[in-house]
């Protein structure tokens, strides 16, 4: 086992159904480490282990329940979204793996998913076929200029299309803000790389409530730039434009070494307690 994939499904308010999803996935003989929902985004990340033939499975039969269970067409959730099963991220386990057992098994699952599930397919990451998108915004942009899935037919409105690839470790962290929606995609803008932010970090401001919004991050070069320092951006920024800072959030598990310091205000401000994927592999 030197692959985990992660996918990400767009249900959360309905527990039942979250539950529905990952025992499809336990029933394919795969291991579910973690789940984490959110029903404001209407969005669930799971964190899955397997062999490769498992996991492709598992991801099969997943992406099949997804299209049963969850109508894109009445979806409602602050998060942006590809399709019923949104994202399909195959991951090398360890630190220094290669990177072709993942891509291997993102192809072969992005194969099944497009004829056995029929939702249309985009590749990314170590798996992309296309220059244009190997990242997810540019999958993002492709699908909104109409282009055509690298798998299967086009979109439908119901379960739209699923985003199947291979990249190393991302980490999803969110700050949440007592603020109105413009100031936090004012900081979010502020801290994406590509504005000339932090190395490796694209960021959404979502609005939670009226007067509550979220930082969302990735942080797709933790080793350059981490939790604690996506925290301390954040925070500097909301500080200089009066907005309070509330708590802090860690999607899913990443590796030991990638946790905040525990002694800093990132780790004293979480949500709930961060978790390594060490740990969960040892349960």
């Amino acid at each position: 086992m030197s692959v985990l994939v992660i996918p990400n499904v767009s249900a959360a308010k309905n527990p039942l159904l979250v539950q529905q999803l990952a025992e499809t996935v336990r029933n394919s003989h795969a291991r579910v480490l973690d789940v984490h929902s959110d029903p404001v985004h209407e969005r669930s990340v799971l964190t899955v282990t397997g062999t490769t033939d498992h996991l492709i499975d598992a991801m099969e039969a997943l992406a099949i329940r997804a299209a049963e269970l969850i109508d894109l067409r009445v979806h409602r959730g602050v998060h942006p979204r590809f399709g019923v099963f949104d994202v399909c991220p195959f991951v090398p386990l360890e630190e220094g793996d290669r990177m072709d057992e993942a891509t291997d098994a993102a192809v072969r699952t992005a194969d099944r998913i497009a004829s056995r599930a029929g939702i249309a397919v985009y590749l990314y990451g170590a798996a992309a076929r296309s220059e244009n998108r190997f990242d997810l915004v540019d999958v993002r942009k492709a699908i909104a200029q109409g282009e055509a899935p690298d798998l299967g037919s086009p979109p439908s409105a119901r379960s739209g299309a699923v985003c199947v690839g291979a990249r190393q470790v991302l980490i999803a962290f969110n700050v949440w803000l007592r603020c109105d929606i413009a100031t936090a995609r004012d900081i979010a803008a502020t801290i994406r790389e590509r504005n000339g932010g932090l190395t490796g970090v694209r960021a959404l401001g979502l609005e939670i409530s009226p007067d509550r919004c979220q930082v969302s991050t990735n942080i797709t070069k933790p080793a350059d730039c981490g939790i604690d320092d996506v925290y301390d951006e954040v925070t500097r920024l909301a500080r200089d434009r009066g907005v309070e800072v509330q708590a802090s959030e860690i999607v899913g598990a990443p590796p030991q070494r990638f946790l905040p310091d525990p002694s800093k205000e990132a780790a004293r401000r979480l949500m709930s307690p961060g978790r390594s994927l060490e740990t969960l592999l040892a349960l």
